[in-house]
């Protein structure tokens, strides 16, 4: 694609369109998940010590950002975080 180039929704396929709604589906798990999660939740997921360590890197060290705090996980703990988000239904009956 021309560096200059953009695109226009309007000439998308139907395809594309159905693509992106699923993207902005999940964007609004993680968008709910990073309003929402607070102590009890990361120590639900995480466990007493790594999830008070989690809640206080998240709130202190990447300012309740956390797409730049997953950036900072590990790939498992990252995946547990990730198939809870999208998986677990019970995930806030917690917070």
């Amino acid at each position: 694609m021309d560096k200059g180039t953009t695109i226009e929704f309007k000439t998308l396929s139907e395809e594309d369109i159905s693509n992106l709604r699923k993207v902005y589906q999940n964007l609004d798990k993680i968008w709910e998940f990073q309003c929402k999660v607070n102590q009890n939740l990361m120590v639900y997921l995480f466990g007493e010590q790594l999830g008070a360590h989690y809640w206080e890197k998240f709130t202190r060290e990447y300012d309740r950002n956390i797409m730049r705090m997953m950036k900072g996980m590990d790939s498992e703990k990252k995946g547990d975080l990730v198939a809870n988000i999208f998986l677990n239904e019970n995930i806030y009956a917690h917070v």
